[in-house]
């Protein structure tokens, strides 16, 4: 008997599958969401978590397969899309950016502008078992993940040196870290967690007519956001707070989860047709930003949630402002600078929010998302 579902704050939002959403121009990602939307379904392209950065840098907003919206990040230890936790105090080792994608594709930049060790396993590869969904920081070791009809893992300490890890039973969406633990969400229900940085997973999470899109972690607990299928889709949210060795009944209503994104203290799940908050992951609420929204971040101590014209930002996950300019995919934030993906693999710089400098692009195939961390020398 599956548990006992919980409603979500407001009143649920008219849903829309999202295997039939079109391309979102205003994200600046021209991603489609490419998604199955039953048990038998190759897999979805999923958004990315958010976790929580330091003051200064980390936060990554984590994109999924051909999806625009995600997270990840943190200074010391990063979220996932994305890795995520707490990063905080200040980081040592070099700094290393970790970009993924279709294909089997990943390169590194230890600047953010410049880009090498650029690896494509299929030139034509498209939502299959080649793709990365999101990509995650922690302890010194990135954990890149994704898949279609099984989740394809790989981990890397430096970027350039990549090992396969077992492949997981369905796609996963992205991964976040906290307390020494990588926990990551994706397809039909699925999650899990390694506790040896990335090299075997446990505790897998049992099937579930939902698809998380984006996992968070902060203060101990892991949120994992997403929606359900199989006709009125709403959202999906599960909590765990003992490192994803277990899981709360699920809670399902309100909009569709593209992200989620943990930080000062608060958790944030956006979808394209609104957002909510939380700070616990048990009780949510409205965050009051309306539809027409991209991923949610949390990079350089703020929140960053896109939109048609510019971006919501937020210090705390509910009083927000709007800075009014371009729109784009923002996914993480470091090395003085937050650096957003557009289509199909434009990789772009900015240090204000209000201009954005292109340093990638047109070198292969798409991108989905971008993960910030500091390793050993």
């Amino acid at each position: 008997m599956s548990p006992a579902r919980v409603a979500i704050g407001s009143a649920t939002l008219a849903s829309v599958s999202l295997s039939t959403r079109s391309f979102i121009g205003f994200l600046g990602l021209g991603l489609l969401l490419a998604c199955g939307d039953d048990a038998s379904s190759s897999g979805t392209a999923g958004s990315g978590a958010t976790a929580q950065g330091g003051n200064n840098e980390g936060g990554t907003g984590g994109s999924g397969a051909s999806s625009a919206e995600g997270g990840q990040g943190g200074t010391n230890s990063s979220g996932g899309s994305s890795a995520g936790g707490s990063g905080g105090g200040t980081p040592s080792g070099d700094r290393l950016f970790i970009a993924v994608g279709y294909g089997g594709r990943r390169l590194r930049s230890v600047d953010g502008s410049s880009w090498t060790n650029d690896v494509v396993v299929d030139p034509n590869g498209g939502d299959d078992n080649t793709l990365f969904r999101g990509v995650g920081f922690g302890n010194g070791v990135f954990v890149a993940v994704g898949g279609s009809s099984e989740g394809q893992i790989l981990t890397t300490e430096n970027g350039i040196d990549w090992t396969t890890r077992t492949p997981a039973s369905s796609w996963l969406g992205d991964v976040t870290f906290e307390g020494g633990v990588f926990i990551a969400a994706g397809g039909n229900g699925l999650r899990q967690r390694s506790l040896d940085l990335g090299a075997t997973w446990i505790d897998p999470g049992p099937y579930y007519a939902g698809h998380f899109r984006g996992i968070a972690s902060g203060g101990g607990v892991v949120v994992a956001a997403g929606h359900t299928y199989g006709g009125n889709d709403q959202g999906l949210i599960m909590r765990s707070t003992d490192l994803g060795a277990t899981w709360e009944s699920e809670i399902v209503g309100g909009p569709q989860f593209g992200s989620v994104a943990y930080g000062a203290g608060r958790f944030v799940a956006v979808g394209q047709d609104g957002c909510r908050s939380s700070a616990d992951g048990a009780a949510w609420s409205d965050c009051g930003l309306g539809g027409g929204l991209g991923r949610v971040v949390f990079a350089n101590a703020q929140f960053i949630v896109s939109d048609g014209s510019g971006f919501s930002l937020s210090a705390d996950g509910q009083s927000w402002t709007h800075l009014d300019g371009p729109s784009r995919g923002v996914t993480t934030f470091g090395e003085g600078n937050y650096l957003a993906i557009g289509w199909p693999d434009r990789i772009e710089t900015s240090a204000d929010l209000t201009s954005f400098t292109v340093v990638n692009q047109d070198t292969g195939p798409a991108l989905t998302e971008i993960a910030f961390g500091h390793v050993s020398p």
